[in-house]
């Protein structure tokens, strides 16, 4: 087999095993594209550890337009414990918010306990966010950095019979590869994970902008110089 066969060879290898270890990970809640302009919901039960107090969310949003601006419209959110919403372009956390707070159609009242607030949080594009919660520790990461820390009086955590719901009836946008495991997570590992790539490209989302160049020398010279894909 010439060298060049080879090359591809791995190179199909490796794109299998990134599909096997990545794309088929149980931990993905939410796979597939879904809109954001309908409220769904995650059944307790298919979550990792529901009530630990160590998990984070992660997942790609791309939002095309959030109105009403004066609205804190659900990203996620499991009923009034842990709330993810975006009030405008600004990404707000609520945490163990009073039984006044209402949620009706995805979009929130009376919410209270904000421990994040994020503006200008980009439109049209594919953001990736990470909402990290170690006890009462709540960091917020996006695109790959921690945009904020805050400590809440208590831990955060939800019993074993509530619900995660996302969506809202107001966001126009669009989710994919989401998750919570209910692990620990730390900056390395939220850059690495930015770095695999985003929601856009296949029905999946898999390695977006990305191409492999297969360059083959022999005796120092260039003797095929090939884009795979």
């Amino acid at each position: 087999m010439s060298p060049f066969l080879w090359i591809l060879l791995l190179v199909f290898l490796v794109l299998v095993g990134y599909y096997l270890v990545v794309l088929l990970n149980p931990e993905y809640l939410v796979r597939d594209k879904v809109s954001l302009n309908s409220v769904k919901t995650i059944k307790a039960a298919d979550l990792d550890r529901p009530s630990s107090p160590r998990y984070y969310y992660e997942g790609w949003f791309f939002v095309d337009a959030n109105v009403p601006v004066d609205t804190d419209n659900v990203l996620f959110n499991r009923g009034r414990d842990f709330l993810c919403c975006l009030k405008g372009s600004t990404l707000k956390v609520y945490v163990n918010c009073p039984e006044t707070t209402t949620i009706d159609s995805g979009v929130v009242s009376g919410a209270t306990n904000e421990v994040i607030s994020l503006a200008n949080v980009p439109f049209q594009k594919w953001t990736h966010v990470v909402v990290h919660v170690d006890g009462a520790q709540i960091d917020a990461y996006v695109d790959g950095k921690l945009a904020q820390s805050n400590r809440f009086s208590s831990s955060v955590l939800s019993t074993d019979t509530t619900d995660l719901t996302y969506g809202n009836k107001h966001t126009q946008g669009t989710l994919v590869r989401f998750r919570r495991p209910a692990t620990n997570t730390n900056p390395q590992n939220v850059y690495s994970s930015y770095m695999m790539g985003s929601g856009e490209g296949s029905a999946i989302g898999v390695l977006p902008q990305t191409h492999v160049n297969v360059q083959v020398t022999k005796n120092n010279q260039v003797k095929v110089n090939q884009r795979v894909f």
